[in-house]
């Protein structure tokens, strides 16, 4: 579209409309509303803290003002369940009967997994500890809670104990975790199965008995704290 260079002088010229002087006004203290808030506040509280102050503005007027500014309130995430059961899986029973802790080491290993929120979206970690030495042996991150997840760090945790002791034998270890489909699957029973490993499941969710294990770790204190 051509336009006449007169115009677009005259239009430079032109001072600023009430809308418009309004608008830088307004504008003021709606960054003053939101930054004082943390950022936090969103077009709905923005707008009734406004109202609360005294200002007559109307919602779809704070909304367009929030917009020109890039001000953006924060957004609760949606709520991530790692432990799913699935009914059709096959079960092992519960060998351990919260008497996960024992005397000796390689007798009761610890599985769980948990998820942590970040920048770039939730990622899972998969954890497998040592009821007695309370050592992380194995330790995986990934963005899918798929099986593969946890059978890695299956993998590492035996791959650990072999590289620390020549003579560890995996035969009869038993490996507790809850009921959730990762460990209920035929990839994870099937590596239990591959290392003479004993698998042992308690109820759907329970995550007391493997969070508290966790806890007493610093690493896993740690990880638990950012998913909480």
């Amino acid at each position: 579209m051509l336009i006449a260079p007169s115009t677009y002088y005259a239009a430079r010229k032109r001072p600023p409309s009430a809308r418009q002087q309004s608008d830088e006004r307004l504008l003021k203290t709606v960054r003053q509303v939101f930054y004082e808030n943390y950022a936090c506040y969103g077009v709905r509280k923005v707008w009734q803290e406004l109202l609360a102050q005294g200002f007559a503005v109307g919602r779809d007027q704070v909304a367009r003002l929030m917009r020109l500014a890039g001000l953006r309130g924060s957004i609760r995430r949606r709520k991530v369940r790692t432990t799913l059961a699935n009914p059709a899986a096959s079960r092992s029973p519960d060998l351990v009967k919260r008497e996960w802790v024992r005397d000796a080491p390689d007798l009761v290993w610890v599985a769980d997994f948990t998820h942590i929120s970040t920048r770039e979206g939730t990622v899972y970690t998969s954890f497998l500890q040592d009821g007695f030495s309370r050592r992380i042996l194995g330790f995986r991150v990934a963005t899918s809670k798929s099986a593969e997840l946890v059978t890695r760090a299956l993998e590492q945790a035996i791959s650990v104990r072999r590289r620390s002791d020549p003579f560890f034998v995996s035969q009869g270890v038993i490996v507790h975790s809850d009921a959730g489909s990762q460990f209920t699957s035929l990839a994870f029973s099937q590596k239990l199965l591959d290392h003479g490993l004993n698998g042992s499941i308690g109820r759907v969710g329970t995550a007391y008995d493997c969070q508290t294990v966790l806890r007493r770790t610093r690493l896993g204190s740690e990880v638990l704290a950012m998913a909480a």
